[in-house]
């Protein structure tokens, strides 16, 4: 071994617990807990925002999906309105009171499905108040009367109703609407009851005002289109928005209703209608524009005759079509809400707020818009890559850096598919499939001083994974050359230039891990330098090595080299996980233990209890390994679901949801890239960054050991060891010392000792070691059924 590796070596020392990890120390009873995590802010569900109600005492946000769904803002939070999620299809703020038409889902298909009408004052349900007639699904309120409007049936015409005093009574249907199905906008403002209508198949809107006794409709038809929310009393009259098609393509046109004739407010706005809203004396119109591909929306303050632009909406994850449905000034802050990602370059979910002039998330969380799927250890925080635009409030597409309070954004990378992160001086490293050219190919790209550059490129193939070795960027994967260089699956880049790592490996690696031995790669190997493998290699600096006799999986007649898909240090056991069934003869399903010289049986737990099976991804949190994948709850319950061991039992994680990585911090920290259902509207996904804080877990518990090493030296050793150690009962000695492959060098049987302390002396020449190279390597003492092992570096 070179100079270099044992100098890298020596700063590491290997503590043991060998001997209180036993395998009969791992068969204790089951114990299963829920555990407390702890997730960062999100903000807010994330349908959109249809529109805001003013109450006296609290703003109400009305989200639609497949339900209305009403939120209080408070000022600080959006908090959902206990009982409003009961099939609600309309929400209307009447005499200083929310009222809202509400189909409980029990009743949604019986024959008669009538709304009933409730009331929210702020804080309480009223009870019932008159139901208006069957078909009814919009309320809106004119001064002091309440309409209703809807239709009796899918391919009827619409029907109207008003509230007087407790009883609701119809209202006449103008003849034009009689019988015909249309798409239809009612609104309200100072007594005025005002519908307008697009039937189908034309692009001709008409509208009608209800004068209290009659209907008076306007004198000339206008080719107004007429999407939700595209009507509003403004300065005392009624103005409409809607979108027109011209020469260089569609644009946004306003209309103001005068004498019953609609009249053109202002210069048309190229692009396609978006959304209108009302704050008091200001208009607000949106219109979608497309640039190169990427759709998004220019807000526009509108007086007579002038428009200016107020903001920028990107979608993002949102539907900047419905950029603007509302927009309401609470408490001195004026709310913009609608459905997009981002407002004036702010990320934000479907609602800002505006203060003095610059605009914030209504929301104050930290979550991303869409998935994680790498995470590693960066700083005093960790570092996401994934398919995410917006990482809290900051644009940064694909990768963002959280420091423990909130996301810091890196510019867009160059890079799509991720499969590998990691810190390398300071810096963060990704490798993924390059943006352009052929997707197999990897390339691996560092973020520092504030922008990107490619350190790499695996040719006819992709990178896997990313280890770091004392100033050495360690690069695996499906691949044969980096940059030009011939590097069979393994390439180092040393800081100045790509070079091989000896012959490489033969098959496919999958996760590199650095530990005091060197590098670790697992994977579907068979093969590493001039050695057969069976599951994980090591590169010690300079040579591959297997270690030892590898795992299996198992197969129907016979068994093959085991999948390992993860590596993790816990304690100072080296622990491969994947799809693994033996260690030798020894059945270790899912997880085996590599203590330095050979592998072990990791804990199966009790057939009643939480067994792995096939096991996906670990971390370890101080005493507590973690484990992702699938195992047996009970004796036939497989649930792929996130576990941890406690050095006595395995224990059940209350929160199960589709796990993409997790990793552990210097800290004790263990982080989880996670994605679920979203509660509040089916079929979508919320995605989340959760962290577990460290917690005073137990130290590594299991069988008393009655062997213990007291002193060790001298280290480096040169020609000869001194070892003091001690027993705690009569029990057959043997040691032996073996190289990082587990190969035995020379074993020494010490025949039976009495408890208490003893010493031994190594010594190379008179064992006949003369040959012995510089390097790192293990001394074993087995005390009965006991084990402990220490690594040891050579020096010559």
């Amino acid at each position: 071994m070179t100079g270099r590796a044992v100098r890298r070596f020596g700063l590491f020392a290997l503590v043991s617990a060998i001997a209180g990890l036993s395998p009969a120390a791992f068969a204790q009873p089951n114990d299963l807990r829920e555990l407390p995590f702890r997730g960062l802010e999100p903000p807010g569900p994330r349908r959109p925002i249809e529109a805001l109600h003013k109450l006296p005492n609290a703003l109400v946000v009305e989200q639609v999906g497949t339900d209305l769904v009403l939120h209080r803002w408070d000022g600080g939070a959006l908090v959902p309105i206990p009982g409003s999620a009961r099939g609600i299809i309309s929400a209307a703020v009447h005499d200083s009171t929310l009222m809202v038409l509400a189909i409980p889902p029990e009743r949604i298909f019986d024959p008669d499905q009538r709304a009933s009408l409730q009331t929210w004052d702020g804080n309480t349900w009223s009870a019932e108040l008159p139901s208006p007639p069957v078909g009814m699904r919009t309320l809106v309120s004119a001064g002091d009367v309440l309409y209703a409007a809807g239709a009796r049936s899918r391919d009827s015409g619409p029907m109207f109703a008003r509230l007087d005093r407790d009883q609701w009574r119809d209202l006449p249907v103008p003849d034009s609407l009689e019988g015909h199905r249309a798409s239809l906008i009612a609104g309200g403002g100072r007594d005025q009851f005002l519908v307008h209508y697009q039937a189908s198949g034309s692009f001709v809107g008409r509208t009608f005002l209800w004068n209290g006794s009659t209907w008076v409709a306007t004198r000339v038809d206008e080719p107004v289109a007429t999407p939700d929310r595209a009507l509003v009393w403004w300065r005392g009259g009624w103005t409409a928005a809607g979108e027109e098609a011209a020469s260089a393509g569609p644009v946004v046109q306003l209309w103001r209703l005068k004498e019953s004739r609609w009249v053109r407010l202002s210069d048309p706005i190229p692009g396609r209608f978006a959304g209108l809203g009302v704050d008091g004396e200001d208009l607000f119109v949106a219109g979608v524009r497309s640039t190169a591909g990427v759709d998004s929306a220019e807000i526009w303050a509108v007086a007579p005759g002038v428009a200016r632009i107020v903001a920028v909406v990107t979608g993002l994850g949102g539907d900047v079509s419905r950029a603007l449905q509302d927009v309401a000034t609470w408490h001195e802050e004026r709310i913009w809400c609608g459905s997009f990602a981002s407002f004036n370059r702010i990320g934000a979910w479907n609602a800002v707020r505006e203060r003095e002039g610059s605009f914030e998330p209504l929301w104050s969380g930290s979550a991303i818009d869409d998935e994680i799927e790498k995470l590693t250890p960066f700083g005093s925080g960790v570092a996401a890559a994934g398919q995410f635009n917006f990482a809290g409030i900051h644009y940064s597409p694909g990768v963002a850096l959280w420091s423990g309070s909130e996301w810091e954004p890196i510019p867009e990378r160059p890079l799509r598919e991720l499969t590998a992160a990691k810190e390398y001086r300071g810096a963060l490293v990704v490798a993924g499939a390059a943006r352009a050219g052929e997707a197999r190919n990897s390339q691996i790209e560092v973020w520092q001083a504030g922008g990107w550059h490619r350190i790499g490129n695996a040719e006819y193939g992709r990178v896997t994974s990313l280890a770091v070795m004392e100033g050495d960027l360690i690069a695996v994967g499906d691949f044969n050359s980096v940059n030009g260089q011939r590097a069979r699956a393994a390439a180092v880049w040393d800081g100045l230039e790509w070079r091989s790592m000896g012959p490489g490996l033969r098959g496919r690696p999958q996760v590199a891990l650095a530990w005091d031995a060197g590098v670790a790669v697992g994977g579907q190997l068979f093969g590493a330098g001039n050695y057969e493998v069976a599951g994980v290699a090591n590169w010690d600096g300079s040579d591959w090595y297997p270690l030892g006799g590898g795992l299996l999986a198992d197969t129907t007649g016979g068994a093959y080299s085991a999948d390992v898909r993860d590596l993790a240090m816990y304690g100072d056991l080296l622990v491969a996980a994947g799809d693994i069934a033996f260690v030798g003869n020894v059945v270790s399903k899912g997880i085996a233990i590599w203590d330095g010289v050979a592998w072990r049986a990791f804990a199966q737990g009790e057939p009643d209890g939480v067994r792995p099976q096939r096991i996906d991804m670990l971390a370890a949190t101080g005493a507590r390994l973690w484990a992702f994948g699938l195992f047996l709850v009970g004796r036939e319950d497989a649930r792929t679901c996130l576990c941890s061991w406690d050095g006595r039992s395995w224990r059940l994680s209350s929160y199960v949801p589709r796990i993409a990585d997790i990793c552990a911090t210097a800290d004790g920290s263990l982080w989880i890239a996670a994605s679920r259902p979203e509660a509040l509207l089916p079929g979508a996904m919320r995605y989340d960054l959760l962290r577990l804080a460290p917690e005073d877990a137990p130290r590594l518990i299991g069988r008393p050991s009655i062997l213990s090493i007291d002193a060790l030296g001298p280290i480096p050793a040169r020609g000869s060891l001194d070892v003091r150690y001690s027993l705690t009962r009569n029990a057959p000695l043997r040691y032996g010392l073996y190289n990082v492959g587990g190969r035995r060098i020379v074993e020494i049987d010490g025949g039976v000792q009495a408890a208490g302390p003893h010493a031994i002396h190594i010594d190379a020449e008179s064992l006949s070691l003369p040959l012995i190279l510089s390097g790192v390597y293990f001394l074993r003492i087995e005390a009965g059924d006991d084990v402990v092992s220490r690594r040891i570096v050579v020096v010559r």
